[in-house]
């Protein structure tokens, strides 16, 4: 009897073990989906602001305190809360194709937006140079 019940469980967890996750199973979207749009436009300034955190851009003694209040600012810019950033963020991870659209535009954003930067004209020794003149 009892190697019937060894043998019996030993199927079953054979059995359990051959399920294989979906993966193009899509999540229960959030309560506040964010279009992909919007979301990416979220996820520019978050990439600015960890980039601006990573070279210690900001230099500010309790830095580590402000962190928080950096991203609510991003958060009240976007009109979303954590959790709602958060849920989506979680939502979006799930699906590789989604995200990988997403982080491209991203980064074609990001790219654009440095270009912009370089090209804009250095107005710093413009003014500069009036003050001296004055």
């Amino acid at each position: 009897m009892s190697r019937i019940l060894l043998v019996l469980v030993f199927l079953l967890s054979l059995a359990s073990c051959d399920k294989k996750p979906d993966l193009n199973k899509v999540p229960p979207a959030p309560e506040k989906l964010l279009s992909e749009e919007k979301f990416t436009q979220v996820m520019v300034d978050v990439e600015i602001l960890e980039a601006t955190l990573k070279l210690k851009l900001i230099r500010r003694p309790d830095i580590r305190d402000r962190i928080m209040v950096y991203y609510d600012q991003i958060f009240a810019r976007h009109g979303i809360t954590e959790k709602q950033f958060r849920d989506n963020l979680e939502f979006y991870n799930k699906q590789a194709a989604k995200i990988a659209v997403i982080y491209d535009s991203v980064k074609v954003r990001l790219e654009r937006m440095k270009a912009d930067l370089e090209l804009a004209p250095d107005t710093t020794n413009a003014l500069g140079n009036r003050r001296r003149k004055q």
